[in-house]
């Protein structure tokens, strides 16, 4: 963050330059920035910058589940992007679910999760990374279970 010129003198006006890195954030967000300033009195003041994040990405459903005992049959994640987001891979957090890529077209992504077996209770992330440049790479969460 850099203010525009180094001294803005009383009753002009300047501008400051903020980088806020959304990262995986969504919805309406707000942070606050500090100035300081050579005043006698009052030496820093707090500004509050409010957004909206639209959802870059949508993911239906968040969650796939299988009951214990269940055919341990293929389930499907589809996953959306803004025409500017494009879709790197995905991967399971645990070997107990096997993920693969079944269709990549504008903008969508389907995704097969399979789990290994439905005899026991298990827990699992299938972790999505997507991409707008020239940002780094963001990782987008959904979630399989045997229940």
């Amino acid at each position: 963050m850099a203010p525009e010129k180094s001294e803005v003198l009383p009753g002009e006006k300047g501008k400051i330059r903020a980088v806020y890195h959304i990262g995986s954030r969504q919805g309406k967000q707000s942070v606050a920035v500090t100035v300081t300033t050579s005043e006698p009195e009052a030496h820093s003041y707090e500004l509050t910058v409010e957004t909206e994040i639209k959802d870059f990405v949508t993911l239906t459903p968040r969650l796939i589940f299988w009951k214990v005992g269940d055919d341990p049959a293929a389930k499907i994640f589809q996953l959306t992007l803004l025409s500017n987001y494009r879709f790197l891979g995905a991967e399971s957090s645990t070997t107990d679910f096997l993920v693969e890529v079944v269709g990549q077209a504008d903008g969508m992504v389907q995704l097969r999760v399979t789990p290994r077996n439905t005899w026991a209770k298990r827990n699992g992330i299938v972790k999505l990374n997507v991409v707008q440049h020239p940002q780094a790479p963001v990782e987008v969460q959904a979630y399989v279970r045997v229940l």
